[in-house]
């Protein structure tokens, strides 16, 4: 079989990173992200010995949405597979009719959050298959199924939905893999690898994931939809020995450490950073945390084993609303982590969201206020956008404050999609400009980024990510 992974561009012109259960619009400051999860499904259908695989980035390509199509039909696959999100549904489904009117005998699969939310809005003529859930054995099961072609089979992939003579088939839930060195590493030789750059460093970088799952339960995470809260983490020697394949064969020396939670488990971080410092001396790394996981030890630890950059869920800054949203963190939380990490000199980001339950005029002034407060060294405002299969997605149609289904509107940090009765939808969305200005066009702030400055290079960057930033947001 000839199988197709593919990171498609939209017709209407937006691009997004796809990234397992996530999503990003446009490439903000983080450049454009290898689909590792289009690599880490080709891993493991060459580990079933098929071997006729091609990952298309159309993303990275920049390809129009005409050429990405001729790109397809060129390789003239049996099988596409796409990681299809929420606000790009309708193109996804779109570049499926194309393809379909001109390669009718052409399968094609969807998966992703929205694929397990709701099969229902995937399927049709165009798209025969919606992979539920951690997709790589229930793509490597559906291709063993294509290949040989016995009917009944259908029925025992779990984790598979489909149409069958007129009725959709929710086939049961696959159980998910346990350990998670099982696994094979991505199948990074079918990426360009080079090409993904992380614009803070203007060098290439890949991703690693570290783990799978979280522990925790806030109400806008779909977390608990793709992997059912059971969170689970790979040993540290297995993520040292892909570091190390990775530096061997691309010569790339910049990670992002990808998972729900990086710090979830302090014994587990403390045991990497010292095999980084053994095997892999010289890497740089940046991950996410938690505000109330992070320690000084472990800070200390990552900041001696190359980390530079630590992401922060902080949402915001009342915390009425954090226990609304069941963050189970604290203002407190959020200025110590901060702290620790300016003592430690690891940067920061701050990420920050409008528009979540209790929200009100005061409380957005109160996030922008505690931003500033923070002074972490990046900050990123969006809107909390209750995607399908959240908890905050139920509350929301239940309460009468969803206004919206129509899933192009579902855009991370520029949706509204959310009314209050003391604070509609436009004033929420007004609230990300208010708080980027907010935050960056301080005298102190202007002052600490010419520091950072150290050649004209550093000045194009900063142009660049500050014009990515701004043209997303107003």
């Amino acid at each position: 079989m000839r199988i197709l992974l593919l990171n498609p561009v939209t017709f209407s012109g937006k691009d997004f990173i796809r990234m397992c259960r996530n999503y990003r619009e446009g490439a903000g400051d983080m450049g454009s992200w290898p689909p590792i999860d289009l690599a880490e499904i080709a891993a493991v259908l060459r580990r079933g010995e098929f071997n006729q695989l091609m990952i298309l980035d159309s993303v990275i390509l920049r390809h129009s949405f005409k050429k990405m199509i001729a790109e397809i039909l060129s390789f003239a696959p049996d099988l596409i597979i796409v990681h299809d999100i929420t606000p790009a549904l309708y193109d996804d489904k779109r570049m499926a009719k194309i393809v379909k009117e001109k390669a009718p005998n052409t399968k094609i699969a969807f998966f992703g959050v929205h694929a397990t939310a709701r099969p229902e809005d995937i399927l049709g003529e165009e798209i025969e298959f919606a992979i539920r859930g951690e997709p790589e054995y229930t793509t490597l099961e559906l291709v063993r199924f294509l290949q040989d072609g016995k009917a009944n089979d259908m029925q025992s992939i779990k984790g598979l939905s489909f149409f069958s003579n007129g009725r959709r088939h929710d086939n049961p839930d696959r159980p998910l893999e346990s350990n998670l060195d099982n696994l094979p590493t991505p199948a990074r030789d079918l990426l360009d690898n080079k090409r993904y750059i992380l614009l803070n460093k203007g060098v290439p970088f890949t991703i690693i994931r570290t783990g799978r799952g979280c522990p925790y339960s806030c109400i806008y995470c779909n977390s608990g939809l793709y992997s059912k809260n059971f969170w689970r983490l790979r040993s540290p020697r297995s993520i040292v020995g892909e570091i190390k394949n990775v530096r061997e064969t691309t010569g790339i020396n910049d990670f992002m450490f990808f998972s729900d939670t990086f710090t979830v488990k302090e014994k587990d971080v403390l045991e990497l950073c010292e095999l980084i410092r053994k095997d892999c001396p010289g890497i740089r790394w940046i991950c996410n945390s938690r505000t109330d996981t992070l320690t000084e030890t472990m800070a200390l630890a990552m900041k001696q084993s190359g980390c530079w950059l630590v992401s922060l869920g902080i949402e915001s800054g009342d915390e009425a609303i954090l226990k609304n949203i069941k963050k189970g963190t604290t203002i407190e939380d959020a200025r110590k982590s901060v702290n620790l990490l300016q003592k430690t000199g690891i940067k920061s980001i701050g990420y920050y969201m409008f528009g979540l339950p209790g929200e009100t005029p005061e409380t957005i002034e109160k996030t922008i206020t505690f931003s500033k407060e923070l002074d972490t060294d990046y900050a990123y405002f969006f809107i909390a956008t209750p995607f399908p299969g959240t908890e905050y997605f139920e509350v929301a149609r239940r309460e009468g404050w969803l206004i919206s289904q129509d899933w192009r509107r579902y855009r991370q940090g520029a949706s509204n999609v959310i009314s209050f009765e003391a604070l509609s939808g436009d004033e929420i969305l007004q609230a990300v400009p208010r708080g980027y200005l907010s935050f960056y066009l301080r005298p102190a702030r202007i002052m600490k980024e010419c520091r950072e400055i150290k050649n004209m290079k550093n000045i194009l960057q900063y142009i660049h990510i500050g014009c990515r930033i701004f043209a997303r947001t107003f």
